[in-house]
């Protein structure tokens, strides 16, 4: 497994990993997680974002959901990425069972930018499947309305 230096070879490596699943079970996305240290925290999260917005993968989609919300939280990565664009990308494909996600966002950004972030997306979005998800960010950061 080589280190991906690009987002397409980020997005390879962890297909293969996921891919694989089913033949040698988990070992093969442990050891794509095991090599994210030596990736920077920029191509880690760009990835990330590509990911959730890949709608051809539903099978996977919860697995590879959590394992994000898994690499986000122990490797405790961060971003410069404005907030809104990061909630805009990946807001319609987002599972709502990767609960891991939302407080990523909160831990990287703080509560304050988040709340607003989310709010003033909800105030602009007409699609009814954001705002449940964002409804889903509110009820699991407890965001009050």
């Amino acid at each position: 497994m080589k280190i991906p230096k690009t987002k397409e070879e980020f997005l390879e490596e962890f297909y293969k990993s996921f891919d694989l699943y089913d033949k040698i079970g988990i070992q093969r996305v442990n050891q794509f997680i095991r090599i994210l240290p030596k990736v920077s925290d920029a191509l880690i999260i760009e990835s990330f974002i590509e990911i959730f917005k890949n709608k051809e993968r539903k099978e996977f989609e919860l697995f590879e959901q959590r394992i994000i919300g898994e690499v986000l939280k122990d490797l405790n990565l961060k971003s410069n990425l404005d907030i809104d664009f990061i909630l805009r990308e990946t807001v319609f494909g987002w599972n709502k069972s990767a609960y891991e996600f939302p407080f990523w966002l909160k831990k990287n950004y703080g509560i304050s930018a988040l709340t607003k972030a989310i709010k003033d997306f909800e105030s602009t979005t007409t699609c009814e499947i954001e705002k449940d998800k964002l409804n889903t960010f509110k009820y699991w950061l407890r965001i009050k309305d």
